[in-house]
């Protein structure tokens, strides 16, 4: 004798922002930035132990002029739905204009090459979305010594140095309100990444989860934080710098 078929559990109304990606499945997902100068994947700085100065010489030859019109027609062409792009990887070399930094593209090349992808792609109709790191390994106020990925962590003249994660909290929260606030509607924002002695604590990954849903409720995000959100609470991005990057401004 067979049970009858009860009704399914409801979904949790959450994983409504989602149903596009599960739908539209095939997308690009573009790792891209001054390691590209090497070649050696976008962690070269952590497998050969690259010190913040001889790096320097990778971020000054990334020196692109890319014509995102192109790539955007060749994911379209392809049936592509989606697009990534590293607004910026564990070497802390931004491809976006940040008022809190200068180690962006903005400063060196006068370009704000993140602007300048997604005008691309939303122009053909393809959905976006910002890949950013959770590390920097530029900053002074990041873990060297010690840390499991860090291209410092076994360096003896970093011994002594001692990370200032208050700081690092308010400077990575600045910079996610600016990508945020700045570059209109993002469908997808990728968080990259916790480990031992970096995570959610160590992160604010709660009030980093606030500041996307405040100003991004609709962004599909992936679940490297590792952390709970809360739901009130304001946010005050930091406002775009202008002047200094010659890019198109984003479409909105």
């Amino acid at each position: 004798m067979t049970s009858p078929l009860t009704a399914p559990a409801p979904v949790d109304p959450r994983f409504d922002r989602s149903a596009w990606w599960r739908a539209d499945r095939f997308g690009m997902f573009i790792h891209w930035g001054a390691y590209s100068v090497p070649a050696r994947g976008e962690w070269v700085r952590s497998y050969e132990r690259i010190g913040l100065d001889d790096y320097r010489p990778a971020v000054d030859a990334f020196r692109p002029d890319p014509d995102f019109d192109a790539w955007a027609r060749t994911a379209a062409d392809a049936g592509m739905r989606y697009a990534v792009l590293t607004a910026k990887h564990h070497d802390g070399y931004a491809l976006f204009d940040s008022a809190l930094s200068d180690y962006t593209t903005a400063t060196v090349l006068g370009r704000d090459l993140v602007a300048e992808f997604l005008a691309a792609f939303r122009a053909r109709g393809i959905k976006v979305g910002l890949y950013f790191s959770l590390l920097d390994w530029s900053r002074p106020d990041y873990p060297h010594f010690g840390d499991l990925h860090h291209p410092m962590r076994d360096a003896e003249e970093f011994r002594d140095h001692a990370p200032d994660l208050a700081s690092y909290r308010e400077f990575l929260h600045g910079q996610v309100c600016e990508i945020c606030s700045n570059y209109g509607k993002l469908d997808v924002l990728w968080f990259d990444f916790s480990y031992s002695g970096m995570g959610p604590a160590e992160w604010g990954a709660s009030e980093l989860m606030r500041i996307v849903r405040e100003l991004q409720p609709d962004a599909v995000l992936d679940n490297r934080l590792e952390g709970p959100a809360p739901t009130t609470g304001p946010c005050s991005p930091t406002p775009r710098p202008r002047g200094r990057a010659t890019s198109p401004p984003p479409s909105r």
